[in-house]
């Protein structure tokens, strides 16, 4: 493995975060009515959708982690909190704020909308996942430093976050009889600090600091494919067995996203990119935050202005085609409004 220019860090980043949030629009659009359509061939075909795209929230995760735990990047722990904490929190506020009034409080008490606001959209939950994470960023940046201890830590929270819970839902479809054994083991350990998307944050710093072999790519890039087709056909197995949609490989701490996320993260690492389009990208991506923030809104709008399309159209064509105009529609707004002050610093 050899060390990388900071420069061609940047550029990659940009690229990753781009796709990332075309991938969450993308992601949510296949899971509208998703769980609801079972059995059908609009279910099959969201399923297949739908894992294609779960590497995205893993992969911003790793970006996050590539950035703040980068030796050569100053971090400062007051700034941390008082700057980058500090300015979540303002988003998640002001954004859930917004979409709860939005959607909607009539008949509420001023106790429940309060609660709710603090409960917010379920798809902000990202914010408050990251900003846990940023409150480790002093601790990891030491464990990073050593290259023998970060791979340490990796193989601990790999295990302790991805491997066993795959297991554990491996064993809960194919061998019920000892799943709660297996579990009741596991939790005797007392392991029950949440290590997965630790895992992605520091992983993340891990390939961004570090390159692979053709090889090693190659194994990466194979392993992803396959994981595709077992996250597809396990939830259609699990589902039959369920007798209804069973998602429970949907989720991050599973080997299988976890592939996924390497392949695209080290597939972009790798690409060659133009220096002419080297800005364009680092504008596009600086409106990525405002995207997921505002995608629900505007994929909900379109939901209920196209209902019936996806049987006319087929819904092999119709998800991906509603995923790229509300991903367009959402980058024109957030453009828009990255343009009226005070507004700018909420999106960008």
């Amino acid at each position: 493995m050899t060390t990388e220019s900071t420069i061609k860090r940047t550029v990659y980043l940009d690229i990753l975060r781009i796709i990332a949030i075309f991938a969450v629009v993308w992601l949510h659009t296949a899971a509208q009515d998703f769980r609801n359509c079972y059995p059908s061939d609009e279910w099959m075909v969201k399923n297949v959708y739908d894992t294609l795209s779960r590497w995205a929230v893993p992969v911003f995760v790793m970006i996050s982690g590539a950035l703040f735990l980068d030796a050569e990047r100053r971090v400062n722990t007051r700034r941390l909190f008082s700057h980058n904490i500090l300015r979540l929190v303002v988003i998640y506020a002001v954004w859930s704020t917004v979409l709860t009034l939005h959607k909607g409080v009539a008949g509420m008490s001023i106790g429940e909308v309060v609660q709710k606001i603090i409960d917010g959209p379920i798809h902000l939950w990202f914010l408050k996942m990251l900003i846990g994470l940023y409150v480790l960023v002093p601790i990891l940046r030491v464990i990073t430093r050593k290259r023998a201890t970060e791979e340490y830590f990796l193989a601990v929270v790999m295990v302790m976050g991805i491997v066993i819970p795959t297991v554990a839902k491996l064993l809960q479809v194919f061998c019920p009889a000892i799943s709660e054994s297996f579990s009741s083991l596991i939790d005797s350990f007392e392991l029950t600090v949440s290590t997965r998307f630790v895992t992605y944050f520091v992983l993340g710093h891990y390939l961004h600091r570090f390159s692979l072999t053709k090889r090693a790519r190659l194994m990466i890039y194979m392993s992803a494919v396959m994981s595709v087709v077992a996250v597809t056909w396990l939830t259609a197995y699990a589902s039959s067995l369920a007798g209804k949609t069973d998602a429970m490989f949907y989720d991050c701490d599973n080997v299988f996203t976890l592939f996924e996320s390497i392949a695209v993260f080290i597939a972009i690492r790798n690409a060659r990119v133009s220096k002419n389009i080297q800005p364009t990208l680092t504008t596009a991506a600086r409106l990525s935050l405002g995207v997921y923030v505002l995608h629900i809104p505007v994929l909900t709008f379109f939901i209920h202005r196209t209902g019936g399309m996806g049987e006319t159209m087929g819904w092999v064509l119709f998800v991906p085609g509603l995923a790229i105009v509300v991903f367009i529609c959402t980058y024109v707004a957030v453009a828009i409004l990255g343009k009226i002050p005070g507004i700018r610093k909420l999106v960008m």
